[in-house]
């Protein structure tokens, strides 16, 4: 497949996630872009023809551009790894709480 058109693909993709107001959808394109692509070339290639693709719908233009933000601040801050850390970490907690138990509690045991 040409760069050319996958970059076209996760650029409807992004889109349809914004107006569907599906975020899996929406996380999982940005996550795809953002691991064949450097941010920068991302942004050209994709997540720029994804947002003139809503111009004309500014709630889903606004998510995707949210969600774009989010993503991109978190793999330029945290790499891939990073971000996958970050991810357990909150899931672990979340868990801990689920459990009723907190990070303090645990350590009082």
């Amino acid at each position: 497949m040409t760069t050319d058109r996958r970059s076209r693909g996760l650029a409807r993709q992004i889109a349809r996630g914004a107006i569907d107001g599906d975020p899996v959808r929406l996380h999982g394109a940005i996550v795809a872009t953002l691991e064949l692509y450097t941010i920068a070339d991302a942004a050209s290639y994709v997540f720029d023809t994804a947002i003139e693709g809503l111009l004309d719908r500014p709630v889903p233009r606004r998510v995707a551009e949210a969600a774009i933000r989010s993503h991109t601040t978190a793999y330029r801050h945290e790499g891939i790894t990073g971000r996958r850390r970050a991810l357990a970490a909150r899931r672990a907690r979340a868990a801990s709480r689920a459990a009723g138990t907190s990070g303090s509690a645990q350590g009082a045991i």
